[in-house]
């Protein structure tokens, strides 16, 4: 009826068709949550967004027997602004079964009574489609004129006046206006920041303030001036590489750079500036993944944004909700969409050689930071040793290479040479001789001046210093390894010390070599003062971070806005790491009885804090503790002996339920509010060793504890063992336990989850097998009971899979008793998730498990081939349709065959290849 009655007001006056006729579906289009529109970009959504299905959220198409405008009735929301946020929207969809928005109401739903019928033209997202605007409204006009229809007369006259309902609500909205303005600056710019660090928690900010602190005054102006830098700074996509020799001062020189661009970018105001870097470190390879890096780009150039971008806003809503991560596509598409909102945006990368090369990573960096360079016009500076492969990569860029600029070297040599010895301030003529000698010996080397001037510090007489300086230029001139020999004099110069400053440097350079972190100030001073079988710290014994530096003879430097405390330069790490096991030979027994007498300190005794504040508290007065708790058993790994006193720690109940809070605890944004109590209390010695794989701990408790013992999670030592792919302890426990022993149905994702799950889940081949040659293991282990109900969690075959563990599911299907079917609460099957995930070769693998059902539906309708074309997964696709037999005439529960969802989701290829298949 109502169509009929639209297409006859139409009829009436086709003037009016143009502008209110129903446009073509085609038009219709819904994105996905996280797809948003650039702001203030009023181009064609197709054209800046994307059209292709795996942006789009696609529906069925009405049948001739469906409603036509439909008509839904519900709760609207109405608020004082447009809707755009499309993660907001769907979260009261789902919260409060919120059918639409409304703004032009607002207010006046608490004044009177009234109905609002909404005509909807959008999906109260970014992409604000006005096709829909036109004929949205007649369709509103017709109902309301049809209800109109419906009311008596008699009923309206006895309303109340509207002027009367209305008395008072200007004011009112007046005010509350007011007092939303105020609180909106400070609320939003905290709800930014948590989403930021949210995104990455990488600080490369205070990194590029210890290296500008460090530099010397007024070096690196050669290169703000080089012709390079100026084409660079003025092209578009534009790279500029700066390869380098170690202690070149590359990293000095980007971070000059970084700086000069953010002074560009005050004085021109005119224009929307964005500036992001990276500073490679080796020693963090295993952190900065190539997802890690995208993020931390993303963050910096949103951070410049206020209020933040929408499309950050939504990544963070949809993903944080789930408690999940964005994937390596959509933090490129949401990098993608920061940067269309920049005039101009610069990338620095500084040494780029130390980024990881397993998994690609590089290479794979490089390229996608390309293909972003060459879609957006990002200039992107980059530093590193000249490695081939690197070059090869950036050779059509332009190209600087960096070394010691004389009048650099004689800048920072003027700012240090008065400050080593008293004689040189009048010897003027000794001075010039210094920085000559120096200047030509350090042969590009910027870091060889820093440690030529440090070494001249025992230098008591001229004759003493020019002694040296031959010392340099006859290194220089055998081009012999200048960095070794400077650090071997370093080290002569320490042991050379009276013995109390020797042992102390010592143990200094020990801990800075041998940690598996980086310390602060704090905690290594708090790591050398540990006396053996002290119940606490003596403040009187605590050494002071001058005399630290002192006696080091300038290896050691602080970063002053992190407060780490490190080598003086990445040549320094490779010369005591390669010679770690002469220098600190029994460096991890030192370290592991300095980690456990810490963790053993009276404090310790009562067990977990019970409230964030006191476990905070906790970690402010005891500055070793998080390092201690959190790699102990990495040191104890790698010792020699365990000594008695590693036992007395894991015995005793309450330290072991401090150090696993330690270890468990994680501030993160949006954590639970009692965070610090998210962790598996009732855990003993036993289970902490079995977790942390420490064999020898494991079998010295074996005399104490039940190897079935269970914590309050229902968690036993093997569940932790099989967890985390610890075989030699898996080996030791694996006999006379239960290995279908669940965790306890405290949480959907751990409910019913037996050893089993947990290693088919991370990919532990060898601890799935030797679980496997038990007889009575449950290979579909994953069924719980609770409160009398039966719930149906995913088996470690559906773990497997969906994580993309090949050689697990490669062995899994084989095991007697598995069910390759079995659903989880969405009715998806192990098939299904590896086809939703793009995970090929374990699909392939699944085809050809015996008893698979290919044409197992979900909650949603949808078969494996199916969920592979929506995701457009073509090879995937084309891979299940060839390995096979599925008739490709059979349809789901929307009576729809593979071709025509092939077609409705714009899959050409799978289109194309279903059709010659017949």
């Amino acid at each position: 009826m109502l169509e009929r009655a639209i297409d006859d007001a139409l009829k009436e006056n086709p003037k009016l068709q143009k502008k209110y006729g129903r446009p073509d579906p085609s038009s219709d289009t819904l994105y996905e949550s996280d797809i948003t529109h650039p702001e203030n970009n009023p181009n064609n959504c197709a054209a800046i967004c994307g059209d292709d299905p795996p942006r789009l959220i696609l529906r069925r198409t009405r049948a001739d027997y469906d409603d036509n405008p439909k008509v839904h009735h519900g709760l609207v929301a109405l608020g004082n602004q447009l809707m755009m946020d499309a993660s907001i929207r769907d979260l009261l969809a789902a919260e409060k079964n919120v059918l639409c928005f409304e703004m032009e109401a607002a207010g006046l739903m608490n004044r009177f009574p009234c109905l609002i019928i909404r005509g909807i033209c959008d999906y109260s997202d970014t992409h604000k489609n006005k096709v829909w605007q036109g004929y949205a409204a007649v369709v509103v006009a017709a109902y309301a004129k049809h209800l109109l229809l419906e009311i008596p007369p008699s009923q309206v006259e006895n309303e109340r006046r509207l002027g009367e309902l209305l008395s008072g609500a200007h004011d009112t909205l007046t005010i509350i206006g007011a007092k939303v303005d105020t609180l909106k600056s400070p609320s939003d710019h905290k709800a930014d920041l948590e989403i930021l660090n949210w995104l990455s928690t990488f600080d490369y900010g205070s990194q590029h303030s210890d290296n500008l602190e460090k530099r010397a005054p007024n070096t690196g102006q050669w290169l703000l001036a080089s012709e390079e830098y100026h084409a660079w700074l003025t092209g578009d996509n534009a790279t500029l590489f700066c390869p380098g020799i170690p202690g070149a001062g590359k990293t000095t020189l980007a971070s000059i750079l970084i700086e000069d661009l953010g002074k560009r970018r005050e004085m021109n105001s005119n224009s929307i500036v964005g500036i992001a870097f990276i500073y490679f470190y080796h020693k963090r390879q295993s952190q900065q993944t190539l997802n890690e890096l995208m993020a931390s780009l993303l963050k910096q150039l949103a951070q410049g944004q206020f209020p933040l971008p929408q499309a950050v806003r939504a990544l963070y809503e949809r993903h944080q909700t789930q408690q999940t991560r964005p994937t390596l596509e959509k933090y490129i598409a949401t990098l993608r969409y920061v940067i269309a909102m920049h005039t101009r945006v610069f990338v620095v990368i500084d040494a780029l050689d130390e980024c990881q090369v397993s998994d690609n990573c590089r290479a794979r960096f490089l390229s996608k930071i390309t293909e972003l360079q060459q879609e957006s016009g990002v200039n992107i500076f980059v530093t590193s040793r000249p490695l081939p492969e690197i070059t090869r990569d950036l050779k059509d860029g332009i190209s600087l290479d960096i070394r010691a600029h004389e009048e650099d070297v004689r800048r920072y040599l003027d700012s240090e040479l008065l400050v080593i010895k008293r004689f040189l301030r009048g010897n003027l003529a000794l001075q010039e001789e210094i920085k000559t000698g120096i200047i030509i010996s350090v042969d590009g080397m910027f870091l060889l001046a820093k440690l030529y001037i440090d070494s001249l510090v025992d230098a008591m007489t001229p004759k003493a210093i020019r002694a040296k300086l031959r010392q340099f230029e006859i290194r220089a001139k055998a081009n012999q390894h200048p960095y070794e020999d400077t650090y071997d004099d370093a080290m002569k110069r320490i042991k050379g010390q009276k013995a109390e400053s020797r042992e102390a440097a010592t143990q200094v350079l020990l801990w800075i070599t041998c940690v598996k972190r980086r310390l602060t100030i704090d905690e290594l001073l708090e790591a050398l003062a540990v006396e053996e079988d002290a119940p606490e710290i003596d403040p009187q014994s605590v050494m002071n971070i001058e005399d630290v530096l002192t006696v080091c003879a300038g290896l050691v430097i602080v970063d002053t806005e992190s407060a780490i405390i490190r080598l003086v330069h990445h040549t320094a790490e490779e010369y005591f790491e390669s010679r770690k096991t002469t220098l600190f030979p029994n460096c991890e027994d030192q370290i592991l009885e300095t980690c456990v007498t810490y963790l053993s300190f009276t404090a310790f005794e009562e067990g977990c804090c019970e409230t964030n504040e006191e476990f905070e508290d906790r970690l402010e007065f005891y500055p070793f503790y998080d390092y201690s708790s959190h790699n102990w058993a990495h040191h104890a790994r790698e010792s020699k002996k365990l000594s008695s006193k590693v036992l007395d720690f894991v015995k005793s109940e309450g330290k072991v339920q401090a150090a696993v809070q330690s270890l468990w605890a994680f501030n993160g944004f949006r954590q639970p509010l009692r965070y610090s109590q998210v962790f598996p209390k009732g855990m003993n010695g036993l289970h902490l060793a079995a977790c942390l794989g420490v064999g020898e701990i494991v079998t010295a408790l074996l005399e104490t504890y039940d190897t079935n013992t269970t914590d309050d999670y229902g968690g036993t030592p093997l569940l932790y063992a099989a967890a985390n792919g610890h075989v030699a302890v898996l080996l030791l426990l694996v006999d006379g336990v239960d290995p279908d022993s669940a965790l306890s149905p405290v949480h959907y994702w751990w409910s019913g989850r037996a050893p089993l799950s947990f290693a088919a889940e991370n990919g532990h081949e060898e601890v799935v097998e030797i679980l496997l040659e038990r007889n009575d293991i449950d290979v579909n282990s994953g069924v719980i009971h609770k409160e009398g109900l039966e719930i149906t969690c995913p088996t470690p075959l559906w773990h497997a899979a969906a994580n993309g563990r090949e050689a697990v599911v490669r062995r899994l299907p084989k095991a007697k008793g598995i069910d390759c079917n079995s659903k989880d609460p969405r009715a998806l099957t192990a098939l299904s998730l590896a086809a939703d995930n793009g995970h090929e070769n374990v699909v392939s693998l699944l085809l050809k498990a015996d008893g698979i059902n290919i044409t197992s539906r979900d909650s949603q309708g949808s078969t494996a081939l199916k969920i592979a074309i929506a995701r457009g997964h073509y090879s995937l696709t084309e891979s299940m349709l060839a390995n096979v037999d599925i008739s490709l005439r059979s349809t789901d529960t929307y009576s729809q065959t593979a071709l025509l969802w092939a077609i409705d989701f714009g899959r050409l290829e799978a289109v194309k290849f279903l059709v010659s298949q017949g």
